[in-house]
Formats: C-alpha cells, structure tokens, sequence
C-alpha cells in the first residue's frame, strides 16, 4: 500500500493542502499518521477521486460547449478568467524523514504479519487439541463395550487424561498405531483394577475363613472343658485359647490343625492346673515355646 504526502496529493488532484485535509476528515480520503504526527493518504483514494474529478470536468465541458452553440453570437468583452486564489499554492507540511514514513509502513506490515501467525498458530493448536481429544474419546469408549464396574472407568478416564499427549501421540503416527497404543493403555489400566479387586477379593476370603477357624476352635475349646473343669478354670482356659488361636492361626490352617492346637492349649493347661501362680507366670514363655515347637512338630509331620 502506497501513501502520499498531504502537499503531493493536493497537486494531484488540484486542489489546496487545506481541501485535501477537509477531505480525509470528512472521510473521502482515507490517511494514516506516521510516528512523528504526520498525515499520510492513500494512494489508491487521491487516484479514485482524480478520475472522479475528470469526468466531472468532461461532462461540464460538454455542457458548457452546447450551450454556447444555443446562444447567439454577441460581441462581448472576455472577462479574464479568476484564479482560485491558493490553486498555485501547494505548501506542503513538514513532511520529515523519508525514513520515518517507511518506518511507520513497516510497523504496519509487521502487525499484519504478527497477527497472521497469531492466528496460524492458534488454529494449529485447535486442529491438535481435537485430534488428542478424540483418541481420548477414544479410550473412553472402549469400556463401556466391556460392561466393567463404573469405578474402573473413571480409573480410565483419570489415566487416559494424562497420558494421551502430543509426545506419546503424535500427528505423524498413523491412525492405526495411535489406536493399538490407546487400547493397550486402557488393557493395561483395566489389568490392575483387576489384580487390585482380585487381591481384594482374596483378602476377605481368607479374612472370612480365618475368622471361621477361630470360631470353630473357640467351640473346640468349649465343648472340651464342659465337663470334668471347674468353671472358674474353663473360663480362664477359654480365654487362654482364645488369645492362642489369634495369635497363631492362619488362613491355610485346616479344621484339624486348629483342633490339635486348642488340645495342646487345654492339655498344658490341666498339667499345670493346680500350681502356684508365681511358677504359673514364670513359666509363661516356656509354655509359649513349647506351643510353638509342638506346632512346628505337627506341621513337620
């Protein structure tokens, strides 16, 4: 785009520096102002308005010579014809440096330029967001056509938020790569829900079965020291196998096993029945080793 001075395009068109500015004020003419305050105008604008302005005088010459030919021929004095007075004067602003004015053009084409790739960039990063948002989608989907617990989708949905990105994803994968690494990271977070709910699972089997091992035992123990035990001594002995078969039993215990412990327990108990209680708490621990060699004893056999 090519701008004029104010004082150039007065001449091209004819007229005063003091027109043209009414002229880019009223908006006829567009102008720019450059960065030391100078008006510049648009070339395109003065050239549009000098043809407007021919054909202007063309058409009122015409008229004018049609109208004399109608008029008859009279001997008249020629007035001399009146010179608008500030026709001749073209007095241009100070103009300033050519440098400045080719500095203002810059700018403008560099804003121009700027923006541009502003917007280049932006829409590039939609067109991307877009691509990652479907193979989300995607992954979010797969799910849903294997009717898995809704906890587990959003298990899915949490991980697949951030692992699909433009580095593990990215433009130049082809579709088909980009859709087999989605499905395995949803196989792979599927897989653990699994295993966790599986652990979980056997957790409260063998919590449920050890629970019943000591229920079994504590009936053991009861049924055994309901006759022939003076109840003041049944109870302490039941309390006795109680806190043993917390201690000691596991889930991979057998009915047996826990029976041969609760026997063991009552029979230490009946030898050492009657004894004092000094030598009772004294021998606590060799009571509890020989618990325990007995037990390894049994499972060894």
């Amino acid at each position: 785009m090519k701008y004029l001075p104010v004082g150039e395009a007065a001449k091209r068109l004819g007229v005063s520096v003091d027109v043209v500015r009414s002229l880019v004020e009223s908006g006829e003419l567009r102008g720019i102002r450059t960065g030391g305050g100078h008006r510049r105008i648009r070339d395109d604008d003065v050239e549009r308005r000098r043809t407007t302005q021919r054909a202007t005088r063309t058409k009122q010459r015409v008229s004018r010579s049609l109208a004399s030919e109608r008029r008859p021929a009279a001997h008249a004095t020629r007035t001399p014809r009146l010179v608008e007075p500030n026709r001749q004067r073209y007095i241009e602003e100070d103009q300033g440096s050519f440098d400045d004015f080719k500095a203002e053009i810059e700018r403008e084409a560099a804003k121009e330029r700027a923006a541009a790739a502003d917007a280049a960039r932006a829409a590039a990063a939609e067109v991307e967001r877009k691509r990652l948002e479907g193979w989300k989608k995607y992954g979010r989907d797969l799910p849903s056509c294997m009717f898995v617990p809704t906890e587990w989708r959003a298990r899915v949905v949490e991980d697949l938020e951030d692992f699909v990105t433009g580095k593990r994803l990215p433009p130049s994968l082809s579709q088909w790569e980009a859709q087999r690494i989605v499905e395995a990271r949803v196989d792979l977070i599927l897989k653990q829900c699994r295993d966790a709910e599986a652990q979980r699972q056997q957790q409260e089997t063998e919590k449920q079965r050890l629970d019943a091992l000591i229920v079994r035992g504590n009936d053991h123990a009861k049924w055994q020291t309901i006759t022939g035990w003076d109840l003041s001594e049944s109870d302490r002995a039941r309390r006795e196998v109680a806190r043993v078969l917390k201690a000691k039993v596991r889930a991979d215990w057998t009915d047996d096993d826990v029976k041969d412990l609760v026997d063991q327990v009552l029979a230490r108990w009946e030898d050492d029945e009657g004894e004092d209680q000094d030598d009772e708490e004294a021998s606590d621990d060799d009571y509890e080793e020989d618990i325990d060699s007995e037990e390894d004893d049994e499972l060894d056999r």
